[in-house]
């Protein structure tokens, strides 16, 4: 059996109200029985007279595109990872800020650095914060703490 999806789900409750007041039951019956408002029943009945069963199917919203693409982002994590072996040592860390100044300089995409925390998980990166003297690094997460869970704030 195959899994279905909420779109879809949505999409086969809506033809199943149509196919009630099909079969000529009442507004109210048709709202009980798929645990909708009256209102959204007489929205359907709307979109289906202007649009045919095509109107009754999901529409999907993707929101705003990222701003970098997934090759930046990957080409941006390759540079992150270079410089975290060679150039920082424990006395010098990759923080948010520098993160956010190199994907401007590299790709010109403007990101607040309160952001680039998402991007990084995005990367499969970490950000931890030290307690001691108020530092933060980032570096690399293990696929398998990234699975865990384990790749948010570190508080060491």
């Amino acid at each position: 059996m195959l899994l279905e999806t909420k779109a879809e789900r949505r999409e086969r409750k809506r033809e199943r109200a149509i196919y009630f007041l099909q079969q000529g039951k009442s507004i109210s019956y048709t709202a009980k029985v798929t645990k909708k408002s009256k209102k959204t029943i007489y929205r359907w009945i709307l979109v289906y007279k202007r649009k045919g069963s095509n109107g009754l199917r999901s529409v999907p919203s993707n929101g705003r595109p990222p701003k970098l693409t997934e090759k930046q982002v990957s080409e941006a994590s390759d540079v992150l990872k270079k410089m975290s072996e060679g150039y920082f040592s424990k006395e010098k860390h990759l923080t948010i800020n520098f993160v956010a100044d190199l994907i401007k300089k590299k790709f010109n995409v403007n990101y607040h650095p309160n952001y680039v925390w998402k991007l990084l998980r995005r990367m499969n990166w970490k950000y931890e914060k030290y307690k001691d003297h108020g530092s933060s690094k980032i570096k690399k997460v293990s696929s398998a703490d990234y699975r865990r869970g384990n790749w948010r704030h570190s508080w060491l």
